[in-house]
């Protein structure tokens, strides 16, 4: 793989290292060394050797605007590695924070800049002679702005290299305990942490529905439009795929509120597809009538509130298959459940967690919001608060949780201990929604 170092290396490669004075004065030492470099030129440094003395460091992962990672190769005179190639890294001085040096040492080392910066992992160093916080960032978004701005003598020049790139560098140079360059690679997968592009995905979003489409020769899709935001998300990106007139919006009320309707025609009319009613409210109350006369009926509102949505999926595939007859194409039943739902279970089996094709299931709530103002939805509708339209009370009411902390359990960031093991308990008891046990002879 090429990364356009040779010529840094043959350059910049120590030729040959002279120790000229040396001195210790309790705890803190001084080397004095000339570097002779392979292309002549020279250079005193002084290696400072310190005990009992704490600081603190940053480690840097630049990413373009264009995704790729921006990595230095450096001239190490002090270390057993002549060249080395790292992220950007630096000590933090004693008046700045940690997110002002990272700044700093991007723009110094690299000739990048950015505003957007991602607090990533921290680790605390302790090897006997000095102790010292090393915290990681992402800096991601950045841009060439200025020529390096290096310290007298100091040999660095950049490499911008791809994430395929960066993967295998990962087993080849990085070496050095500093940077931990394989572990952070392994962090940046385990937490499936980036920068999420609102416009980008939305395009990829698009794209995959009409391949998906083209690929199975499929012609419609049938969706409930509930009023919020997930569904008007689902609605524009599949008007935007396949078309408005491919799109068929139902409204289901069963005991609803009248502002779930006001709301599913404004979005029915923002991206100009096919808006049907159904109202299953006497379909309903039959159902609930002829269920009371079970000898042993037991009143539960669980089974109350799961019967509507499980209704209402009976309703779409009973419509898209009258849909692929009426108009001779295959009609499929889109699903709108969110990441965050998913990863909590909060769906009803056999209900709203029913679909052919569901393009949010690896959007978080906030990440589908962002979607939806690439597409426009409108704002009574993206900016709602989430409710299921069933109980009386929010997703959050009813889940005792909000959504912005399951998010950053799924991205394994920082979140209360307690709320924690809420979250991951409700991830645990509902995998039997995802996992049907099936015996093999």
């Amino acid at each position: 793989m090429d990364i356009k170092i040779d010529s840094f290396k043959k350059k910049y490669k120590i030729k040959n290292k002279k120790l000229i004075s040396s001195y210790q004065e309790g705890y803190i030492g001084k080397n004095t060394y000339e570097i002779t470099y392979e292309d002549g030129t020279k250079k005193k440094i002084e290696q400072i050797l310190k005990a009992n003395r704490d600081g603190n460091a940053v480690v840097i992962i630049p990413i373009t605007e264009n995704n790729n990672y921006i990595l230095i190769a450096e001239s190490r005179p002090n270390t057993k590695e002549e060249i080395s190639i790292s992220f950007p890294a630096g000590m933090v001085d004693p008046n700045e924070d940690f997110k002002e040096t990272a700044l700093r040492e991007l723009l110094e080392e690299t000739g990048y800049k950015t505003n957007n910066l991602i607090e990533l992992e921290w680790h605390y160093q302790d090897n006997g002679c000095s102790k010292a916080i090393i915290k990681t960032f992402i800096a991601y978004n950045c841009k060439k702005v200025q020529k390096q701005k290096l310290d007298p003598g100091e040999k660095i020049t950049t490499i911008e290299v791809s994430k395929e790139q960066l993967e295998e560098l990962s087993t080849t140079y990085f070496k050095d305990a500093n940077t931990k360059i394989a572990y952070l690679t392994h962090i940046l997968e385990r937490k499936k942490i980036m920068i999420f592009d609102a416009k980008k995905e939305t395009k990829k979003i698009i794209k995959f529905i009409k391949d998906y489409y083209k690929k199975n020769k499929l012609g419609g899709v049938v969706l409930g439009i509930s009023g919020g935001k997930d569904s008007g998300v689902v609605a524009g990106l599949f008007a935007k795929a396949i078309g408005p007139e491919n799109v068929i919006g139902v409204t289901l009320p069963c005991h609803s509120k009248k502002i779930d309707a006001t709301d599913a025609k404004l979005v029915a009319d923002k991206y100009g597809f096919k808006l049907i009613n159904l109202d299953l409210t006497t379909v309903y109350d039959t159902f609930e009538k002829e269920a009371k006369k079970i000898d042993d009926f037991i009143p539960s509102e669980d089974s109350e509130i799961n019967l509507k949505p499980r209704l209402r999926m009976a309703a779409f595939y009973y419509l898209a298959q009258m849909y692929s007859k009426l108009n001779n194409k295959v009609y499929l039943v889109a699903g709108t459940g969110n990441k965050c739902e998913q990863f909590v279970g909060y769906f009803t089996k056999g209900g709203d967690g029913v679909c052919d094709i569901n393009v949010l299931a690896d959007l978080t709530v906030e990440e589908v919001i962002k979607v939806g103002e690439v597409l426009e939805v409108p704002k009574e509708v993206l900016y709602k608060e989430p409710s299921d339209g069933l109980s009386g009370k929010t997703d959050e009411e009813k889940l005792g949780l909000t959504y912005k902390d399951v998010a950053k359990v799924i991205n394994g960031e920082e979140v209360d201990k307690e709320i924690k093991k809420t979250i991951l308990r409700k991830h645990e008891i509902n995998q039997h929604k995802f996992n049907i046990p099936i015996y093999k002879k």
